[in-house]
């Protein structure tokens, strides 16, 4: 005898076989992950672009109007150069004039002499303007300049004005 119960008669003995588990097909389920994937860094790539882009508009405009004041900076400087050049040609002038009598018998007048001797009291140094170029390298923004012997001769104008700035003092 067996300790198992037995069925009941009247329950019919069961026909379909237990189903078996369902297995997950993985391979769509991949391509939705991979499509989802890509659209994803297709958007980052994307903004990261547009992103470098834009910057690279914006650098471009910093540029041109960094540009456009260092144009200014120099024509104002060569003005100043030029107002000392006429100046200095006056002193000259002068100089000559005062020093003509001398090698001659005729003495000039008074006021002339002195009207000589005063165009040398203002001895005017000529003005620089370096606030852009200064500007560009204290800020970093030397990098916007894309033009390598541009950035040079910017470095180096100024090296050279610091050093007559300096001789002179």
């Amino acid at each position: 005898m067996s300790d198992a119960p037995t069925p009941p008669a009247s329950v019919p003995p069961p026909t379909d076989p237990t189903p078996r588990p369902r297995r997950v097909d993985w391979r769509p389920k991949l391509r939705w992950f991979g499509a989802e994937y890509l659209i994803v860094v297709l958007g980052v790539l994307t903004a990261v672009g547009l992103n470098a882009w834009w910057q690279g508009r914006q650098d471009a405009a910093r540029e041109q109007a960094y540009l456009h004041q260092l144009v200014d900076d120099l024509q104002e400087t060569r003005t100043q150069l030029e107002h000392t050049e006429r100046i200095l040609a006056l002193q000259g002038a002068s100089l000559g004039r005062l020093l003509r009598p001398y090698r001659s018998s005729s003495r000039p007048p008074g006021d002339s002499v002195l009207t000589w001797m005063g165009s040398f009291v203002f001895l005017q140094q000529p003005a620089f303007v370096t606030g852009t170029a200064t500007a560009l390298v204290e800020t970093g923004d030397l990098n916007l300049i894309r033009n390598d012997s541009l950035r040079t001769a910017i470095t180096s104008y100024l090296g050279r004005i610091d050093r007559q700035a300096t001789n002179n003092v």
